[in-house]
């Protein structure tokens, strides 16, 4: 402030009534305190955030790396928080405030739930053929991976081979909406898996409908638009359909539920931005939670899966995994069209135009998209809970390191063995390693290698 400023200033509060006079003061003390908070929240996440990148360093054990905006692992801990203490109340269900990213945190924070632990022998099913005895009359048991479509889908499903390989205990890993395991036995382990939504939308529409037989001519000659995004994803009802405008509330919801959702229930194309009887979504998602013994968070997948491995009792080494899909790369076809069997082929990326990422913030696609918006708001809750009430930080952190020390040491050992199958310029690399079934966990016996190899150090 100028020395002149200062002056006037001055004046100003000397002419001033003394109630005023403390006013003005209160008002000046709180602001500073309010910059002095942000100043001091700030340098604490680009902290956190650090940290966080030193713990997801090896990006062969991730899906696809979207260049949207993730939550970070710090900001999930700040709306954890900020849900806790946030009063939303009745005001939350206000349509002016419902698709608030604090009233969703709120929301999300009142159906979260740690998981308990569930021991090997509470849902381990022994098979000696995999896939022989997953059900008894219409009864499910065993592991029982509800497998969602550009969900980290063919990784979790190479990680649900390995639990199956390395205990003997039947497991479920094809793609079924989770509807089909409703009539399950108590000895059953049911395993979900959530990914931020927007992120989620893009990988669909990049993997099947740019890149796939159903619009891959025309856009091998021209890189999509807002407007393609649009009209051949969100919008589009054609194969691979998303099935946004259903207002069932959303993708990964209508595989994830163990009810039927009728049309309509959450959202409708008459009234966009409005969230239909929200009440009624929330008891659903909470019965859903409640149904599930765990659940992946894409974003926080290296957590996930030691906090899984550790609810179930088994060695955090029997959940080690590798990407069986990275866009802007060779991959190895093991499966689909004779033509293309056996042939490295390029798995496109395009760019994602800045109008999605806008429309991808507005109040339809949120109101569209509804429960797969607390869904995963209330998935990374309740891996925070689990990790706290459940495990407990030290055993868990202490897991979490050995896992990574796991994780790096198969990627130093194994290198290109645990990858696509394909080098960099499109050759088949050489020997081609085995996977469990199709393209999942390609290379797991180098994996098995490596554990070995450790164990006797």
């Amino acid at each position: 402030m100028k020395r002149g400023s200062r002056k006037v200033t001055g004046r100003i509060l000397a002419g001033t009534s003394p109630c005023l006079f403390v006013m003005v003061i209160t008002f000046m003390i709180r602001q500073l305190g309010t910059l002095m908070r942000v100043s001091q929240r700030t340098m604490m996440e680009d902290d956190i955030s650090i940290h966080i990148v030193k713990v997801n360093i090896n990006e062969t054990f991730h899906d696809e790396d979207l260049e949207l905006k993730e939550y970070s692992h710090n900001q999930l801990h700040d709306n954890k928080d900020l849900a806790g203490e946030f009063d939303g109340g009745d005001s939350c269900l206000l349509d002016e405030r419902i698709l608030t990213e604090e009233c969703m945190q709120f929301h999300a924070r009142s159906i979260a739930r740690a998981f308990p632990y569930k021991p090997k022998d509470s849902w381990c099913i022994p098979t000696n053929a995999r896939g022989t005895n997953s059900q008894i009359g219409r009864e499910w048991q065993g592991l029982l991976y509800v497998k969602v479509p550009k969900v980290s889908s063919s990784t979790l499903a190479g990680v649900a081979l390995r639990i199956n390989n390395h205990t003997g205990c039947e497991a479920q890993w094809e793609h079924k909406y989770a509807i089909k395991y409703k009539n399950h036995s108590n000895q059953t382990f049911l395993l979900g898996s959530t990914r931020k939504p927007a992120s989620r939308e893009v990988s669909h529409i990049q993997f099947f409908n740019f890149a796939g037989d159903e619009f891959q001519k025309e856009f091998s000659k021209r890189t999509p638009t807002t407007e393609d995004f649009l009209n051949h994803g969100i919008y589009y009802n054609g194969h691979h359909t998303m099935d946004l405008l259903n207002g069932q509330g959303g993708y990964q919801y209508k595989w994830l539920s163990l009810k039927s959702i009728p049309n309509n229930m959450t959202w409708s194309m008459e009234n966009k931005e409005k969230v239909k009887d929200p009440k009624n979504v929330h008891e659903r998602l909470q019965q859903l939670l409640n149904a599930y013994d765990s659940f992946i968070v894409t974003e926080r997948i290296d957590e996930s899966l030691v906090a899984l491995a550790l609810l179930m009792d088994i060695d955090i080494s029997t959940v080690l995994a590798t990407s069986a899909k990275v866009s802007g790369s060779y991959q190895l076809q093991r499966r689909g069209p004779k033509s293309k069997r056996g042939k490295c082929v390029f798995r496109r990326k395009d760019p994602v135009p800045q109008g999605v990422y806008d429309f991808l913030k507005t109040p339809p696609y949120l109101a569209m998209t509804y429960a797969d918006q607390i869904l995963y708001r209330a998935s990374n809750i309740s891996l925070d809970l689990t990790i706290k009430e459940t495990i407990g930080a030290d055993l868990f952190y202490k897991s979490l390191k050995e896992y990574q020390r796991l994780a790096d040491q198969a990627q130093d050992y194994c290198g290109i063995r645990l990858g696509s199958g394909c080098y960099e310029n499109g050759t088949k690399t050489v020997p081609i390693e085995p996977c469990y079934v199709a393209d999942f966990l390609c290379g797991y016996k180098c994996l098995d290698e490596v554990v070995v190899k450790l164990i006797n150090e």
